[in-house]
């Protein structure tokens, strides 16, 4: 693409911007994980107030990243090594959510915050085309789980090992990610 999808432009603001901004927008501490080429991305998010952590084995794939985002929301942020936002200062939760999906409205996270109960909806997630994804809300009880990934893999795995435990909430815009400038052109 030439520069990192995180820096496409959305809406007159680079992805990352936009996706930061929805999670700051929902009233709770944000932890942002940046991976290849982080320092350029990173200058793009300096005066915002939100915790950077930066992923320095983000080959490993989508993993590492999800893995650092929950090891640093669970462990008060004191991890040096896509978005994740916290739900209070004893971290009960994660909304894992990534850079590339800006068709998502904030109004549909905040629907996802409002269904998310510690036991009776341990995890809230967002179901497009007869899939389940992120966005999604993990209750602290899975954080173990969300460690255990690796590879180029992200939580899908998870949500379908323990879909009992999962409320899908519909939001076809989820299925739209922007990975290749052309995907712009075919956004809902």
């Amino acid at each position: 693409m030439g520069s990192p999808k995180q820096l496409l432009d959305y809406q007159g603001k680079p992805l990352i911007v936009h996706a930061m901004e929805q999670a700051i927008a929902l009233g709770n501490p944000v932890t942002v994980v940046l991976g290849a080429h982080a320092e350029t991305i990173r200058s793009h998010l300096s005066e915002r107030q939100v915790t950077i952590v930066k992923n320095l084995n983000w080959q490993e794939g989508l993993s590492s990243s999800l893995r650092l985002g929950i090891q640093s929301v669970s462990s008060g942020n004191n991890v040096t090594n896509r978005s994740f936002s916290t739900l209070g200062s004893e971290t009960e939760a994660a909304l894992v959510m990534l850079a590339d999906q800006p068709w998502i409205p904030t109004s549909h996270l905040l629907k996802l915050l409002v269904k998310w109960h510690p036991k009776k909806h341990p995890i809230v997630a967002t179901e497009y085309h007869a899939q389940i994804g992120v966005p999604a809300i993990f209750g602290k009880q899975f954080f173990e789980e969300l460690l255990l990934l690796t590879g180029d893999r992200g939580a899908k795995k998870i949500l379908k090992k323990f879909s009992e435990h999962v409320k899908a909430l519909p939001c076809p815009e989820a299925a739209f990610d922007w990975d290749t400038p052309d995907d712009l052109k075919r956004k809902p």
